[in-house]
């Protein structure tokens, strides 16, 4: 059956069989592809903003699922969803089940877990005006982890840290450590 392209008005040749299960006939893969980009909705990505095309059958599908941003690509998908833009961010402050306090530091060279340390090594480097040598630990005075202003925070030995809190431990009615 000889059907004209849908595009370049091109006489093409189908099997009738073909042209009844099919709306629009083309000629060839580009003519095709021109016809699939002229059914497109122009959407700008939310993360850089660039127009893209998408079809109506995608653009219903998202809406009806909720997704509030649109992405052109999966690079694009993979760099909003950083930080804030995160649907459990916790501002960039997570408390461990030990009581410490861990702040995102993305230019860190020793993370503690990701991009993340402990928010005591932050202020007293800050203090001091340096990073912490492997030889200094922190001690917190009032024994309260959370506590991170400077009055609060010691730097000492490993060998006096293990001391003040040797000399902390109380002991039970029997004389042992508790």
């Amino acid at each position: 059956m000889v059907i004209d392209c849908a595009v370049c008005k091109k006489s093409t040749y189908r099997k009738p069989s073909y042209v009844k299960k099919t709306k629009q006939i083309t000629c060839s893969y580009n003519c095709a592809a021109v016809l699939k980009s002229k059914n497109k909705v122009a959407l700008n990505c939310s993360s850089c903003n660039k127009l893209y095309g998408v079809a109506p059958s995608v653009l219903k599908w998202s809406n009806l699922r909720g997704h509030k941003h649109r992405f052109c690509s999966r690079d694009c998908f993979v760099s909003f969803h950083i930080g804030k833009n995160v649907a459990n961010w916790k501002g960039g402050r997570i408390v461990t089940d030990r009581g410490y306090i861990l702040v995102q530091d993305k230019d860190t060279d020793r993370p503690i877990a990701g991009s993340y340390r402990y928010e005591h090594q932050k202020v007293v480097e800050r203090a001091i005006g340096r990073q912490l040598r492997e030889d200094e630990h922190i001690h917190h005075k009032d024994g309260n982890r959370s506590n991170n202003s400077i009055n609060n925070l010691q730097i000492v030995s490993p060998s006096q840290h293990a001391q003040i809190h040797w000399k902390q431990r109380e002991r039970n009615e029997f004389g042992q450590f508790a």
